[in-house]
């Protein structure tokens, strides 16, 4: 019932485009330009939405001439969206942006807005993400045996092909408490999964921690520009982020395609902004980038970036170090102490392989052979860019190493900037990721949305340098 009564009150998909398009310009529109950079700035924000929108309702089965121009249209997007990450990392001179409204109405709109994520979250059922960490997290606390080596939960007889096992284990223990207070073991250990009687988690939970990861991203945002460009700043970006059209869901013609409904978009993400928000505790930082890496595995590939710019400023890279090391240690030892008849090294190998095979295999009903994608839609392209040039593995894909490129390149462009630079080198490796990803790629707007906002609003420690009045 309640479930229905917020639901009501919440914008549908139209609405919340509108509402994005209506909150961003009166937020940061230049009115006296209509073609200000700042105007069609917030345009590439949103660009996206309307694609994302309809995309479900173009499968390529059904529509082969629509659906590959459709996802084309996502993947250029999302490779300008990496292009906008790497000039923004450069660090060149550019101001704050500045909010068009007061600091008390940034305050109450701020309100507002949070107030629509918290409807949005709790009145709409989540999405398959949710869904299968909650399952995944149900059976370890019945079973005591990590998702990944739980033998219901891998393999082509699991549900949905080993999606229960395919997310990182912070994920699964941050859904332990709710589920602790909702019942915790609701079936006995040798209970059959797919069998009808087995009774599922609640998803209350996992709307809740959903919830939860969300508003600590936006803590982790507001503090960065806070520091960066002034509370004004800080709440003008907080408020932008949370109007956005993607945070409702976007329709995709067939239920949700990003959003809160989806914990694996919305929770690594905001690890990852209170990993920025913690910059000047190295060792906090590195063990929130962990728990970042530990929710959902795309962080990894941002490592070397972000120690290369504590490099280039001497600033402590090895406590950062020790800190992510400290993380992936615990996360290592929790996969192997549970994994019961498995050897150290092969749980380690069974974690990769129900992580990677499910997202990049290419058997039956594996990701890496979807056709909801770009590659999936462009045959003749995936046959060069994302075939293996030896063996089978996915990361030997033309592709991949190009995508390795720019991670490598992001450890240099960050070089002369601060904070926003690393944000913006976030972002581009959050973007880029995509252009390889086979199933979905491009839909997963959250894993760098906050960070391009960072790097735009609150603007370049250049400018700050260049800006200040000269010493009498």
């Amino acid at each position: 019932m309640l479930e229905k009564l917020l639901e009501t009150y919440t914008p549908d998909l139209g609405g919340a485009l509108w509402l994005g398009l209506l909150v961003a310009f009166l937020l940061f529109g230049d009115f006296r330009r209509l073609l200000a950079g700042r105007n069609l700035a917030l345009l590439g924000l949103l660009a996206s939405a309307p694609l994302l929108n309809d995309i479900g309702r173009w499968p390529v089965e059904q529509h082969p001439t629509v659906a590959p121009l459709w996802w084309t249209g996502i993947f250029l997007i999302t490779l300008g969206h990496t292009i906008w990450g790497i000039v923004l990392a450069r660090g060149e001179q550019r101001a704050p942006w500045v909010p068009n409204v007061p600091r008390s109405g940034l305050q109450v709109l701020v309100a507002l807005l949070l107030v629509m994520n918290t409807m949005e979250t709790l009145g709409r059922r989540p999405e398959d993400a949710g869904l299968f960490v909650s399952l995944g997290a149900q059976r370890w606390l019945e079973t005591g045996t990590i998702p990944y080596a739980d033998p219901q939960l891998i393999g082509a007889n699991s549900p949905a092909f080993g999606a229960a096992s395919t997310y990182g284990p912070i994920l699964y223990l941050s859904h332990f408490p709710t589920q602790m207070l909702s019942g915790g073991r609701q079936n006995p250990a040798d209970a059959v999964v797919r069998d009808p009687a087995y009774r599922k988690p609640s998803n209350v939970g996992t709307r809740i921690i959903t919830l939860l990861f969300h508003f600590g991203g936006l803590i982790g945002l507001f503090l960065v520009v806070r520091q960066l460009a002034g509370e004004q700043a800080a709440l003008g970006a907080v408020a932008l982020y949370a109007s956005m059209p993607y945070l409702a869901g976007l329709d995709a013609g067939n239920g949700s395609i990003a959003g809160v409904r989806f914990i694996s978009h919305i929770a690594p993400a905001a690890l990852l902004l209170l990993a920025l928000a913690a910059s000047a505790r190295p060792f906090l930082s590195g063990l929130l980038f962990a728990s970042a890496a530990g929710a959902l595995f795309y962080p990894v590939f941002m490592f070397p970036a972000w120690v290369a710019w504590r490099l280039h400023r001497k600033a402590q890279p090895l406590r950062f170090v020790a800190g992510v090391a400290t993380g992936a240690v615990v996360l290592a030892l929790i996969i192997v102490t549970s994994s019961p008849g498995y050897s150290p090294i092969g749980a380690v190998k069974q974690f990769l392989a129900a992580v990677i095979e499910h997202q990049e295999g290419v058997g039956p009903r594996q990701y890496g052979a979807s056709t909801f994608g770009f590659w999936g839609t462009h045959p003749g392209l995936a046959s060069f860019w994302h075939h293996p040039l030896v063996g089978s593995s996915p990361f030997l894909h033309p592709m991949f190493l190009v995508f390795m490129l720019l991670c490598i390149g992001a450890c240099f462009w960050v070089r002369r900037g601060g904070l926003t630079s690393l944000a913006a080198a976030t972002a581009l490796v959050g973007a880029g990721v995509q252009l390889w990803k086979t199933h979905g790629g491009g839909t997963y707007i959250e894993w760098y949305l906050p960070f391009l906002i960072l790097a735009l609003v609150a603007g370049s420690e250049s400018f700050r340098l260049w800006s200040r009045p000269p010493q009498t």
